[in-house]
């Protein structure tokens, strides 16, 4: 957690949240809450969604890889992922130049979208369809960028 998921520029704190789900909130524990555990269950929770959805594996296997060199039709990495989770994903990109039309080329995030049957902690996840549009152009083709040296850092 504190190598891959960490906040830029504020405190991971504000960054490992978990206000959208409430299972989550304090008063679904009960009568049996003990001081924390909101925290561990969300970690744990966050935890095994990332080793759930290895995409950087997933991208790879299918012979795409971050390179400055060579860039990957929008429709390519989305039905890798679409394979791998049954489900479309939402691509999220930078390189917007407000001046230059379809600049949007840059692989900067990817989301998953789940129903989840039961508590989000324990409970069945139904991969579904991003409920957000992307705004890559989808005709364009899609960089997915190596790191550059300084882009890591552990908190």
């Amino acid at each position: 957690m504190q190598k891959n998921w960490i906040n830029q520029g504020a405190p991971n704190c504000e960054f490992w949240h978990a206000t959208c789900f409430s299972t989550f909130d304090l008063d679904c524990y009960g009568p049996y809450y003990q001081q924390g555990a909101d925290v561990v269950d969300f970690l744990e929770t966050a935890i095994a969604a990332y080793i759930s959805r290895p995409t950087y594996d997933w991208l790879a296997e299918a012979g795409i890889v971050p390179s400055n060199e060579t860039a990957y039709s929008y429709d390519a990495i989305v039905s890798v992922l679409k394979d791998e989770t049954g489900a479309v994903p939402y691509l999220g990109c930078g390189g917007c130049q407000s001046n230059v039309k379809d600049s949007r080329t840059e692989l900067n995030e990817i989301w998953y979208f789940n129903h989840v049957w039961g508590k989000v902690q324990n409970g069945q996840y139904e991969p579904v369809d991003s409920t957000t549009k992307t705004s890559f152009t989808k005709t364009g083709r899609v960089w997915y960028n190596e790191r550059t040296d300084g882009s890591e850092w552990e908190a």
